[in-house]
């Protein structure tokens, strides 16, 4: 995921949203978050490589104020979750 902060709709790299939403037809990235929050989809990126491999969680929250995709550092945190894979680099 590193790579330059963009809106959706500029990307010129949809690889990132086939990997991370399992599609990469950002126009329908685009207006499916559109319509669910009334504004435009923006990916923020960690935009440097860690020293060694972390463990992170990415999860879904809403509320009054709006909703958003974010990746917690702390795997150990529990709340509501839609479904988690596990992926392993190969050794």
């Amino acid at each position: 995921m590193v790579g330059p902060d963009e809106f959706v709709k500029n990307t010129k790299t949809p690889a990132p949203y086939k990997a991370l939403l399992g599609t990469d037809n950002t126009a329908e990235i685009q207006n499916v978050w559109s319509w669910l929050t009334g504004v435009d989809p923006f990916l923020w990126r960690v935009n440097s490589r860690p020293q060694e491999e972390v463990e992170t969680v990415a999860g879904f929250g809403a509320s009054a104020g709006g909703a958003m995709l974010s990746c917690d550092w702390y795997p150990q945190d529990s709340d509501a979750a839609v479904a988690v894979r596990v992926a392993r680099s190969p050794s």
